[in-house]
């Protein structure tokens, strides 16, 4: 297995026994290494930690293969592109198992512009809410946006528990082409502008998709709850340091 590189993998357990049993050593450094899980008949390999490699390094590969986007601040300039965005997302959201989050966004109308843009974030923590601020990603070549980050600055027991710091979702027609990942690496960064020095992200069990996106931006499986609707979260912390450390050594 390359070890410069964060890796998913299911082998299928007739495979795990016939090809890497054999290698005692190479085994032994995996399993000091990756979290696993039993899935059916395979074996997952939820995370396996990458040999130390700069953050700059990092990020150096990341902007050549997702460059055109950036996280923003919603205001007159993306109204448009957030009408597109948002018609779509909704529309999606109707269908059985849709996944809402980030659901900051979905909480007030889009159409009454001026009005959601001033009750989409929370400035400080009360007994409801936590204080808050909302980013939408921008694809500079399509000119749209394409995705959205809830970072919560604070936790209350409930988000303690299966929310986390991060809400974050790509619109559906740019699912599947890795700019969750990157988004949620822009977000990290935002988060350690803000001081803060370790993050919680939260998934369902179910959602591989959101497993990958915090796993290869170093989450590490702390523990998994029973939620409100009797799924299965999986609760990840990442430790934010400073430019000059290594963001995933742990």
């Amino acid at each position: 297995m390359d070890t410069d590189a964060y890796r998913i993998l299911k082998l299928e357990q007739s495979m795990f026994h016939t090809q890497f049993m054999h290698d005692a050593s190479w085994l032994d450094q995996i399993m000091r290494t990756s979290i696993w899980k039993k899935e059916n008949n395979a074996y997952v390999i939820v995370f396996h930690q990458a040999s130390r490699m700069s953050e700059k390094t990092q990020l150096k590969e990341t902007e050549n293969l997702y460059a055109p986007i950036r996280l923003v601040r919603l205001d007159e300039t993306y109204r448009r592109q957030l009408m597109e965005m948002m018609q779509e997302w909704r529309k999606y959201n109707t269908t059985p198992g849709a996944n809402h989050s980030p659901s900051a966004i979905f909480r007030n109308d889009e159409t009454h512009f001026e009005a959601y843009i001033h009750q989409l974030e929370h400035h400080q923590t009360t007994d409801q809410y936590v204080k808050d601020c909302v980013l939408f990603c921008y694809h500079e070549k399509d000119d749209a946006l394409i995705g959205a980050v809830n970072i919560r600055m604070d936790l209350n027991e409930g988000l303690l528990y299966d929310g986390g710091h991060i809400g974050d979702g790509i619109r559906p027609s740019y699912r599947r082409k890795g700019y969750g990942t990157q988004m949620v690496h822009l977000a990290l960064q935002e988060c350690r502008k803000l001081g803060m020095k370790k993050v919680l992200m939260c998934c369902d069990h179910n959602n591989e998709a959101s497993r990958a996106t915090i796993v290869r931006n170093g989450g590490i499986l702390e523990n998994m709850v029973v939620s409100d609707d009797e799924g299965i979260t999986e609760r990840y912390w990442i430790h934010l340091f400073s430019d000059s450390e290594n963001n995933y050594r742990f």
